[in-house]
């Protein structure tokens, strides 16, 4: 089966399907045949795939099994407007997630009473605070240059149980609390006194069974 050139009229048909060319009608036995013209397709049934010979491309091609991707140039102004939807977007989707992950309460606080940030309070929200000098502490204590700089201590409120508890952290540094030094997670109650380096801090629970923030 082979797309043929007509030796009449120079017009292609398929030979496989027609006597005769279906441009001029003359059977093929009456003219020479063009054999330097005959391409053998590939070994398929479906020659819908086939199309007329075109300037630049050949005299046979196959068609193409997904459309040619489309180009399109956009002005200056529709890029501009363009990018400024999208960037508006981006803003939009901020601004949702944001909203669904909600603001994460306060539950207590330590306030400095004794060393470099006398008087300075800090806040403990829910689950794992982890205490130290570094700024990517949940609480930092950068006053106070004997306090590790990282996990030097960590503060744990459980939002079932509404308990807070005091841990050491993996540094040298220790951690006393009540003036006893925290070996094993300690829980903590109202007005306990925390000692970290050279400072001490009292602690002030918020949320307890009195009032506790509603759950997530």
């Amino acid at each position: 089966m082979a797309v043929v050139k007509c030796g009449n009229c120079g017009k292609y048909y398929n030979n496989g399907q027609f006597d005769s060319c279906q441009g001029c009608g003359v059977s093929p036995a009456n003219v020479a045949p063009a054999s330097e013209e005959v391409t053998q397709l590939l070994d398929q049934d479906n020659t819908s795939g086939v199309t007329s010979a075109t300037e630049g491309l050949g005299k046979y091609a196959q068609a193409p099994l997904s459309p040619p991707p489309l180009n399109i140039n956009f002005d200056d102004d529709t890029t501009m407007a363009l990018d400024a939807e999208v960037d508006l977007d981006d803003e939009v989707t901020v601004a949702l997630v944001k909203k669904e992950s909600g603001i994460d309460p306060v539950c207590g606080w330590l306030v400095c009473i004794s060393g470099a940030d006398i008087g300075r309070d800090y806040r403990i929200k829910t689950e794992r605070n982890f205490v130290g000098r570094s700024a990517n502490m949940d609480i930092m204590i950068n006053g106070d240059d004997s306090v590790s700089r990282e996990n030097h201590a960590s503060i744990t409120f459980d939002p079932r149980a509404l308990t807070f508890t005091v841990s050491a952290g993996d540094g040298r540094g220790l951690v006393y609390l009540n003036e006893k030094v925290v070996e094993t997670p300690s829980q903590l109650k109202a007005y306990d006194i925390l000692e970290l380096g050279e400072s001490k801090f009292l602690f002030v629970p918020f949320a307890t069974k009195e009032f506790s923030w509603p759950s997530k």
